[in-house]
């Protein structure tokens, strides 16, 4: 339905390292500077680089911009309910996901936002969430864990009640 992926990045990495900023002008809310043929919006502090595609497996980083400058990748996707999946949150390896339900006008669908510092792992997690492939660390949809208090009360209870049948059938046979 839509995916949009931000590259966020150290602007003063960026300048310190010798890019010159060549134009700067106002869009979509932010600031915009061109650093050579990069287009980096700014918003305060946070500087990132947008990167719009139908599809997360055709991306690649921009070949202006070094690895070293990317702070962290956040991906962003929303799409249909199709298929059941757990919202909760997913990991892999330095990878976090999480999934969560949400409507578009009278439709409802998946919330799916990934953060990382690597593509490859991005990806990765992106296609095993989408193909049922992994379950959450953390489920949205489990029951509640009782408080210890709860439990206890429930196996005080349980084994009073033990205690109770087993005199009751041992007064009966005396």
């Amino acid at each position: 339905m839509s995916l949009s992926i931000r590259l966020h990045i150290s602007l003063k990495q960026l300048l310190d390292a010798g890019y010159a900023i060549v134009e700067t002008s106002k869009q979509h809310g932010y600031d915009s500077i061109m650093l050579g043929r990069l287009r980096v919006s700014v918003n305060g502090d946070e500087a990132f680089v947008d990167l719009r595609s139908g599809e997360l497996s055709g991306i690649e980083l921009p070949a202006e911009l070094d690895k070293k400058f990317i702070q962290s990748i956040t991906c962003h996707d929303l799409f249909y309910i199709v298929a059941l999946r757990r919202t909760g949150e997913y990991c892999y390896r330095e990878t976090i996901a999480v999934l969560d339900k949400t409507s578009i006008g009278k439709e409802y669908a998946y919330s799916l936002k990934i953060a990382g510092i690597d593509l490859d792992e991005i990806h990765q997690l992106y296609r095993d969430v989408r193909g049922g492939r992994i379950w959450p660390v953390v489920d949205y949809e489990s029951d509640m864990v009782p408080p210890p208090a709860r439990h206890l009360r429930q196996l005080l209870i349980e084994a009073w009640a033990i205690i109770r049948r087993g005199v009751t059938q041992r007064l009966r046979r005396a």
